[in-house]
């Protein structure tokens, strides 16, 4: 539960509106709607004048990759083409297959992992721009593939983060909680302070 007051909580990414699928998120906070943990989503709030933070509803995701969307994939999906979109969430065992040349742009820069474990796998990178890529690693998630961007990468929750590739993120590194594995060798990662 967040203790917010009205202009504490701004929604980061796209601005949609109440109910749409592009709506802002808090790509640094989770809630969960459940009490036995499976209604794991990211946070987002009402707005300025609302002192809630509450979990995306069902309308403000979208199943399949959408432009600007906040995209929840419940099976295994492959991105054809470079798409940009709001926030990511990958399901128990679920990947995401980026091909070759294309690119993947997280604009909140949210990445959730949820328990049993994710994959991003392909020959394009995944970049949140000058934004951080906020992985929440509830469960364990494989990145196969560059991350790029001015931004930083940020590592949240207990599961592992295990980059496999070299990664060209020029911002920080922040390890916030769990454990991150550098399997791409000794230039996984060209980061400007690894803070932890």
């Amino acid at each position: 539960q967040q203790d917010a007051r009205p202009g504490d909580a701004v929604g980061v990414g796209q601005t949609g509106g109440i109910g749409t699928n592009n709506k802002g998120i808090l790509p640094y906070a989770l809630v969960d709607s459940t009490a036995g943990g499976s209604g794991i989503s990211f946070a987002t709030t009402d707005g300025t004048a609302s002192a809630i933070v509450r979990p995306l509803s069902a309308g403000e995701q979208a199943t399949t990759l959408a432009v600007a969307a906040n995209v929840a994939l419940t099976s295994s999906a492959v991105m054809g083409s470079g798409i940009s979109i709001n926030s990511l969430q990958l399901g128990s065992g679920n990947s995401l297959t980026i091909s070759g040349g294309q690119t993947l742009t997280v604009q909140s820069g949210g990445i959730l992992a949820t328990t049993g474990g994710a994959t991003i796998n392909g020959g394009g990178p995944v970049t949140a721009g000058a934004a951080d890529l906020i992985f929440q690693a509830v469960g364990n998630t494989t990145v196969n593939t560059a991350i790029t961007g001015s931004g930083g990468i940020t590592k949240a929750g207990p599961g592992t983060l295990v980059l496999n590739s070299q990664n060209f993120a020029t911002g920080n590194v922040n390890i916030g909680q769990g454990t991150v594995v550098l399997g791409g060798g000794t230039n996984t990662l060209f980061a400007a302070v690894l803070v932890g």
